[in-house]
Parts: C-alpha cells; structure tokens; sequence
C-alpha cells in the first residue's frame, strides 16, 4: 500500500459511486433551495408542516454521520449545505408564524 493510499484512508474521499450521491444530493438542495425562495418570496409558510422540517433535519443529521464514518467528502459537504437550508427553511417558518398570530 503507497503512503498516498493510506493518507486517502485516514482522511474523507471521492469514489466514483460517491457521484450518484453527489447527484442525488444535488437534486434534494434544489428542491431545497426552491423551497426556501419561494417562502422567501411569498412570505408565507402555513403549507410546510413542522413535522416535514424536522423530519428532514433528522434525516440530515443522520446522512451526516453517515458520511462522516463512510468518508465521503463530497455527500458530506452537500449534506452540510442541506442541512443549513433546512434549519434556514424552520426559522422562516418560526417567524412567519409569529407575523400571522
């Protein structure tokens, strides 16, 4: 084994079926993102269910352990970026909320 090898084992790394969930998370932070803009635009959030966010920032948490103990640098990294945007999506829901009471 070279000593690049090793230094690949110790620290997080692309393989190539790492591109199918690199792809897969993509798609899911669009759908995200879209998500996030079209409140941001709307200024309204009565239609997302809490039990969606949380639902989806617990499933986050767990991709990310995951990730972390598979080493898979660029799912982790994608999975980070998801995970902001879905606590960014439950503060938008927390204060549009309060606008309405």
């Amino acid at each position: 084994m070279s000593k690049d090898s090793k230094s690949n084992q110790q620290g997080l790394q692309f393989n190539k079926i790492e591109y199918i969930g690199i792809f897969a998370g993509l798609f899911a932070l669009i759908g995200g993102i879209g998500q996030i803009v079209h409140t941001y635009n709307t200024q309204q959030a009565e239609d997302i269910s809490y039990f969606f966010i949380l639902g989806a920032i617990i499933s986050s948490i767990l991709w990310l352990i995951y990730h972390y103990i598979q080493k898979g640098a660029g799912c982790f990294i994608i999975t980070v970026v998801a995970f902001l945007g879905f606590i960014i999506l439950l503060i938008m829901k927390i204060v549009l909320s309060n606008k309405i009471q």
